[in-house]
């Protein structure tokens, strides 16, 4: 969790916010993600998404303690990706709450990727 994202949690535990943190994004940094982050390294637009590239992400919970956001992006060109997160927001902005990262995966214009996102309190 970024800093953002624990102060989320907290609002949203608190129900201080109304708002969902279920919009999720790629990008093709794989610099190690660190709390203070507010955006993606690099995000990169999808087909069929806002400005931002952001989709809304289906939201499950299969356990008592884990959250879990799905969401199929469709490459408009091709990009190595190398990180996702989870934003309460579909616009740019600083609303970014997770933000991961893992080995580059390349992809070319057309190509679909699901990202998944969990999140387990513990």
């Amino acid at each position: 969790l970024t800093n953002f994202g624990e102060t989320f949690v907290v609002d949203k535990l608190d129900e201080v916010l109304a708002i969902k943190g279920d919009m999720l994004a790629l990008g093709t940094s794989t610099a190690a993600p660190a709390k203070g982050d507010i955006n993606l390294g690099a995000e990169v637009t999808c087909m069929g998404q806002s400005p931002a590239g952001r989709i809304q992400g289906a939201t499950s919970q299969g356990t008592a303690d884990i959250l879990k956001w799905v969401g199929t992006h469709t490459m408009v060109q091709a990009k190595d990706l190398g990180e996702g997160g989870t934003f309460t927001t579909s616009s740019t902005g600083k609303e970014l709450i997770i933000h991961g990262n893992f080995t580059a995966i390349p992809l070319s214009s057309g190509d679909q990727i699901e990202l998944t996102v969990s999140l387990e309190i513990t």
